[in-house]
């Protein structure tokens, strides 16, 4: 088995342990424009649109958010609650090689929503919007009824479901906007992660069926003999196809802390982390998957597709049962006298969809298979996520 600090190896049985998060850089803003006008825009309108704050951490940066008003009945299998989206305006996007490439206008409004109260005043989110903003394809502002944007959204995670019909995005973070951090005089607190969100809403226009979903079905799995298409180039005899799943990057969040005043014995700290994920990019030859690392070139030549299915979701190839990753982390502190001791533990997190974001041409156009050279995000919200 090849070894490296920095990436994962998926043997063809055995699930891997992470999390992840997509940076996607634009040189310019005219490159996501002369991105959207090559592709025709699809369009989407009404459903759903839910909200699960973490309220803790709200506490204690000094926001309480109020009991929303307008929610719907019940909250949805991951918690959150719902609103229903008004089907007066649509959200703008454009669709490539299966996955949604970039948010490119319109808006979406909510039927009720939040206030959220600081000592520095009320912030009203009631009947708040959803719009992509102007300078970056992939993230999404939560614009208050005052027109201002208190709050951002990233780590965006969807698929395009239903035959094409419903825009489904199982998760994104909302983020504290630095002129909210400012607001409350908690500059530091800048770009934290202070809820998850989650958002079910109708394709009302598609583009052009050479962009839309394909499913597909004919996949380069892991340990199959290596075949490549006519053109590419064509593996020697006896060359297999390997998964070799790579962590880019690692961040951490402070999420929480039970039973820290006082002199309690048994406080709780949660931080909550995220990573980026990459999939090996070789085809033949081996070329650096992540640029500039001296381990981020894989020694397995022909890349394989990595099954990603929802858990209880049925029998799917290549093994007819679900497979998925699914991570479990741990933390250890290094102590003076050299020992090594765990001090902290999490849940099992299992993932259920991969975005497919930078793939190879033709390749990631199944939100259940992370195809060569494509990349994948799991948000602190979606982590921080028991349910």
């Amino acid at each position: 088995m090849k070894s490296s600090a920095r990436h994962i190896l998926v043997p063809a049985i055995l699930s891997l342990a992470f999390a992840g998060f997509l940076s996607i850089a634009y040189a310019a803003e005219g490159a996501a424009k002369a991105d959207a006008q090559a592709k025709q825009s699809w369009a989407a309108s009404g459903g759903t649109v839910g909200v699960r704050w973490n309220r803790d951490l709200a506490g204690d940066v000094g926001l309480k958010i109020a009991a929303p008003t307008g929610k719907l009945t019940g909250l949805s299998w991951r918690e959150h609650e719902r609103f229903d989206l008004r089907r007066t305006g649509s959200l703008e996007f454009t669709v490539g090689n299966g996955n949604l490439q970039a948010f490119v206008g319109g808006s979406l409004q909510t039927r009720g929503g939040y206030v959220v109260k600081t000592a520095h005043g009320e912030i009203n989110l009631t009947d708040f919007r959803i719009r992509p903003r102007a300078n970056d394809p992939l993230i999404l502002e939560m614009v208050g009824a005052d027109g201002k944007v208190w709050f951002y959204i990233d780590r965006v995670m969807y698929e395009i479901v239903d035959n094409n019909q419903t825009l489904a995005v199982r998760s994104m973070d909302l983020r504290i906007s630095p002129q909210l951090a400012q607001r409350i005089e908690r500059p530091e607190v800048a770009n934290w992660v202070i809820a998850d969100m989650e958002m079910s809403t109708d394709v009302l226009r598609q583009g052009s069926a050479k962009d839309a979903p394909e499913g597909g079905s004919a996949f380069d799995w892991a340990g199959t003999p290596a075949t490549r298409p006519v053109g590419e180039p064509q593996p020697p005899p006896g060359a297999i196809n390997e998964a070799d799943l790579f962590m880019q990057d690692f961040t951490a969040q402070y999420s929480r802390c039970t039973g820290c005043t006082g002199t309690s014995s048994t406080s709780k700290v949660v931080f909550t982390p995220s990573s980026t994920l990459k999939n090996n990019v070789n085809n033949g030859t081996a070329v650096a998957t992540i640029s500039g690392d001296p381990l981020g070139t894989s020694t397995a030549l022909w890349t394989a597709d990595i099954p990603w299915y929802s858990k209880f979701s049925g029998s799917s190839a290549p093994y007819n049962n679900d497979q998925h990753p699914y991570l479990i982390w741990n933390l250890y502190r290094f102590n003076f006298d050299g020992s090594i001791e765990q001090i902290g533990r999490s849940g099992v997190k299992h993932a259920f969809l991969t975005t497919n974001q930078g793939c190879a041409p033709g390749h990631g156009t199944n939100s259940h298979v992370l195809g060569r050279q494509c990349g994948d995000t799991y948000g602190t919200g979606n982590n921080d996520s028991s349910s």
